[in-house]
């Protein structure tokens, strides 16, 4: 009884087919394509390994044993590679083509130089549509109740936006530091500075000098930093009326500093204690809205 084991890789096909005979049925690990006539079968089995799927040309007759060989030979040695068309200069697709163009909606040439590529990232559709004035309020918790979207319903935002970034508790030091983050990712063209009563908490003795320097040298990072404009805010006074001499010694001095400098002095004169929260350092609603009335003022040309 002939064997029904499958030849070895090494047997020719002649051999199988003298043991076999044409018309006998080939194990399922070695069917080609159906379509492949028998004998082409017992010579493209000759150097096959089991389990392994045998694929056929498109161009011409020739059974690959992989991927890789039928791409080396599509590429080398099939017979149609001169007579092959690429798929863009054939004359059928090069009307389909045509016809995909018609189609299509054409941009008039209005709107092609309107249509700017936006660049993911911070503000990149304000950049992309229109040249639109970035403000940063870089504040303690003075500013803590005052809403950015709330401020930009005030003025135009198509002409400027103004974004509060808050540091509360933070001393004037620690905003400085904080502050060149928020320039270098706003990318603001105008600057406005509210810091330094909280020196008020912290020094027992605060001096005027040291406290005036620190809000005074933000403001001089951000001018090296390349921002246009820089305003500076006034303290503002506390419950504690042992404290009105400081303050307006402090302010004093910033606003002589900043005539020199080229920095914008904001006074807060117009807070009254009684515009002050309970607790007697923070901001009403009512003082609130007059700070922020204050800062966009000053900063804002659409307020």
């Amino acid at each position: 009884m002939p064997s029904s084991k499958p030849p070895p890789a090494t047997s020719s096909a002649v051999e199988w087919q003298k043991v076999h005979g044409k018309s006998k049925q080939i194990p399922c690990n070695y069917q080609a394509t159906k379509h492949i006539r028998l004998e082409n079968r017992f010579e493209a089995l000759a150097n096959v390994e089991p389990h392994q799927q045998l694929t056929k040309c498109n161009f011409c007759q020739y059974i690959a044993k992989d991927s890789e060989d039928l791409e080396l030979h599509v590429v080398t040695s099939c017979k149609s590679v001169g007579e092959r068309t690429p798929y863009k200069n054939a004359p059928q697709n090069q009307q389909r083509e045509e016809a995909r163009t018609k189609q299509r909606p054409q941009l008039s040439q209005h709107k092609k130089e309107n249509s700017m590529p936006i660049r993911p990232g911070f503000k990149s559709y304000a950049k992309a549509s229109t040249n639109v004035k970035s403000i940063s309020v870089v504040t303690d918790s003075m500013c803590r109740s005052i809403r950015s979207n709330y401020a930009n319903n005030l003025i135009d935002s198509n002409v400027e936006k103004i974004h509060f970034n808050k540091f509360p508790g933070a001393h004037a030091r620690q905003i400085k530091h904080y502050s060149k983050w928020s320039i270098e990712n706003g990318e603001a063209d105008s600057i406005a500075i509210v810091a330094g009563t909280n020196y008020l908490n912290y020094d027992k003795d605060p001096s005027v000098e040291q406290i005036s320097k620190c809000v005074l040298d933000i403001a001089r990072q951000a001018k090296q930093m390349g921002v246009k404009n820089i305003f500076i805010c006034g303290l503002i006074r506390r419950k504690q009326k042992s404290l009105d001499n400081i303050i307006r010694d402090i302010n004093l001095a910033i606003q002589l500093v900043s005539n020199d400098e080229g920095f914008t002095y904001i006074p807060n004169d117009n807070i009254t204690r009684s515009l002050l929260h309970g607790d007697g350092l923070h901001l009403s609603p009512e003082g609130t809205e007059k700070l922020l009335e204050n800062i966009l003022t000053h900063t804002c040309i659409t307020f």
